[in-house]
């Protein structure tokens, strides 16, 4: 019965390099945009934060294959 239950190792395929870029670009635009408001930094770098965040979208966008899915 103990045999059964023996996992073995397996590479995974969900994460491919546009979803981690997609987490990378989402992120620092979000992270950019909170350090524009704590550290008052000039307005441009908002609008540079917002391009990246939809840069992200873009890329999910792109990962996701058909766009119907969305």
């Amino acid at each position: 019965m103990v045999d059964r239950f023996i996992v073995e190792l397996r590479t995974q395929h969900e994460w491919a390099w546009l979803l981690a870029l997609y987490l990378f670009v989402g992120s620092l635009g979000g992270a950019l945009y909170l350090l524009v408001w704590i550290l008052a930094l000039p307005p441009v770098l908002a609008l540079v934060s917002i391009g990246l965040v939809a840069l992200g979208a873009l890329i999910l966008l792109l990962k996701l294959g058909n766009p119907l899915r969305a």
